[in-house]
């Protein structure tokens, strides 16, 4: 039953299903009797799977429905005042403009100040290692990756594909059609382009020198001077290097 989610599930902290089934929980009778803190808990999980306008549209059902038993009217103030914080949770930015416009635009939830604090809030940093997306994990948004290898300018290896994000922080393996043979004492550049609908996570707090004891192989590491977005030894888009001796 959908209104038995909340019902049965809450308090057991069932958030996989809530996830999973979001548009139904959000839909259901049960997500109306919530508390103010569990609402704003809700709104802000990035694992929803559910496109935003649907996220608006509950909150506001949720508003509606704290007036009624505070016996006062549903005006859009009073909706507003209610939701408080909860509605920096809603990620306006992942609308799109006929989505915005059948939704907050006509609300009368946005003031300027609200309207800008809004659309600015899911551009926040979570963690140091990532860029938040402005999609909740639900949606998979898609990425293009380029990856090459050069050697003193010369590309020796290059490879485009794409894969979809699950929203998780897991790595993705990218190969070149063919293995590419690597000298010792030389430096080469390698390099991950990623172009998407959203910013992506990134690795922190690189080692410039990575032992394998059990190959008897040392690989060192230093910025490329073709970077030119910040990235380097210290954080990027490159995880690990899968190779054979």
């Amino acid at each position: 039953m959908v209104s038995s989610i909340f019902v049965y599930c809450y308090p057991f902290r069932c958030w996989e299903l809530i996830d999973a089934q979001a548009e139904m929980a959000l839909r259901s009778d049960g997500f109306l009797d919530v508390d103010f803190h569990t609402l704003e808990a809700i709104l802000g999980r990035d694992t929803l799977n559910v496109r935003e306008p649907a996220v608006f549209k509950a909150a506001i059902r949720w508003a509606e429905s704290e007036c009624k038993r505070r016996s006062i009217a549903s005006s859009p103030d009073e909706l507003r005042s209610l939701l408080g914080d909860a509605f920096y949770q809603i990620r306006i930015p992942a609308m799109t403009i006929e989505e915005f416009a059948n939704g907050p635009a006509t609300s009368g939830l946005l003031n300027s100040q609200i309207e800008s604090v809004a659309l600015s809030r899911p551009l926040r940093q979570y963690t140091v290692q990532r860029r938040p997306a402005h999609f909740r994990r639900g949606i998979r948004p898609e990425f293009q990756v380029t990856i090459e290898l050069k050697r003193a300018g010369r590309t020796l290896a290059s490879i485009d594909t794409r894969f979809f994000s699950d929203g998780s922080s897991n790595v993705f393996p990218v190969f070149f059609d063919q293995p590419v043979q690597i000298d010792p004492e030389v430096y080469y550049t390698a390099s991950a382009v990623l172009e998407g609908s959203e910013l992506s996570y990134f690795g922190q707090e690189g080692m410039p020198e990575v032992s394998c004891s059990e190959h008897s192989v040392t690989f060192s590491f230093q910025c490329s001077t073709e970077s030119t977005n910040g990235t380097g030894v210290q954080g990027g888009q490159i995880p690990e290097i899968l190779f054979f001796c």
